[in-house]
């Protein structure tokens, strides 16, 4: 394996004199600081790589469309050396454990001020395709930029989340406080689940069989293209929101937000499934199967409830008495209730 040229920050010096070196081990460089800095990685002309693995305590992390294979990085010091380099087709940047190539998520004993000025940015000419992408930061922003990936994973404890994938087979974004935002085309029989627990979720997605997704305080927008076996939705303080798609199994809870579903269960087929649930919220229900052959059971303590344009009191519990049928089933105490199911 050829290594290509580091580009340093500071000056080549060892020891008490506090300074940065890079060393080839096992086609890794690592790098090492002593005066409180942080560590610089430049390099342009990198081997080909198909898997990514970042692992850093504090660091904006981007994934960037080139003409080429290369590296921009500048990561918080570690009282571990700092690994980076392509082996085997897999290009890591983190901080090294002990005397192996395994990475923590949590690095708390060199969490350091200044988070915002970290980052590591990724370069691959455009038409590359990713067999994994996995990030992992504490602190900082995490985007994806790629024309396919087969398995993605992005968690961020603080920070945004953004990915844009043309293809993918499973997904996995989650943010502790930061907004989530996903695109992408699955498989067919892809993946994909996304969380954040203060901030809002968006996504826009096709050919997924799975979809989860959630946030405790914030919104949840999700559109999407084609059928889906089996959707989850959850919130506690935000509001759900679906469309687009056919589904055999969807269910929605939030506990203070309202709940929108607009699109149809199995293509129409019988045995579908969609449940909604919210405490203190409104939920409507739009599909376009029609009424032939789906039971519904709807019921509000302190809210109307409309049945096709038609409103009735409320509280109310209806059954289809057709067996084998779509199943619809809505409820809330402090909310109103719309199903428009075609007449």
């Amino acid at each position: 394996m050829v290594l290509g040229v580091a580009f340093i920050a500071v000056g080549f010096a060892m020891g008490a004199m506090g300074g940065y070196a890079t060393l080839g081990v096992g086609g890794f460089r690592i790098g090492s600081h002593g005066d409180g800095s942080g560590v610089r990685l430049a390099e342009t002309g990198l081997e080909p790589f198909a898997n990514v693995i970042v692992r850093t305590s504090e660091a904006k992390v981007q994934l960037i469309p080139s003409d080429r294979y290369g590296i921009d990085a500048y990561l918080p010091e570690s009282r571990r050396p700092i690994e980076w380099g392509v082996d085997g087709g897999t290009l890591t940047v983190g901080a090294a454990d002990g005397g192996g190539f395994s990475f923590r998520l949590f690095d708390l004993g060199f969490m350091l001020e200044g988070g915002s000025d970290y980052y590591v940015r990724i370069y691959y000419p455009r038409d590359a395709a990713f067999e994994s992408v996995d990030v992992r930061t504490a602190s900082g922003t995490v985007d994806v930029e790629a024309p396919y990936v087969a398995s993605l994973s992005l968690v961020t404890a603080s920070g945004d989340v953004r990915a844009d994938v043309g293809g993918f087979q499973t997904a996995y974004v989650k943010t502790a406080s930061g907004k989530a935002r996903f695109a992408g085309t699955g498989s067919g029989d892809a993946s994909i689940n996304i969380t954040s627990t203060s901030g809002r979720v968006d996504a826009a997605v096709a050919g997924c069989s799975e979809l989860t997704v959630g946030s405790v305080s914030g919104k949840v927008a999700v559109v999407c293209e084609g059928h889906m076996n089996k959707v989850r939705l959850n919130a506690v303080s935000g509001s759900l929101d679906f469309k687009g798609a056919t589904w055999a199994e969807l269910r929605a809870e939030t506990v203070s937000g309202g709940i929108a579903l607009n699109g149809d269960m199995a293509g129409g087929k019988e045995g579908g499934v969609t449940y909604a649930k919210s405490v203190s919220g409104k939920v409507t229900v739009s599909l376009a199967g029609g009424r032939d052959g789906y039971g519904y059971s709807m019921s509000s303590t302190s809210g109307s409830i409309t049945l096709d344009g038609v409103r009735v009191y409320s509280p109310a519990r209806r059954t289809a008495s057709e067996p084998g049928g779509n199943e619809v089933t809505i409820s809330t105490v402090s909310g109103s209730i719309r199903l428009d199911m075609g007449k």
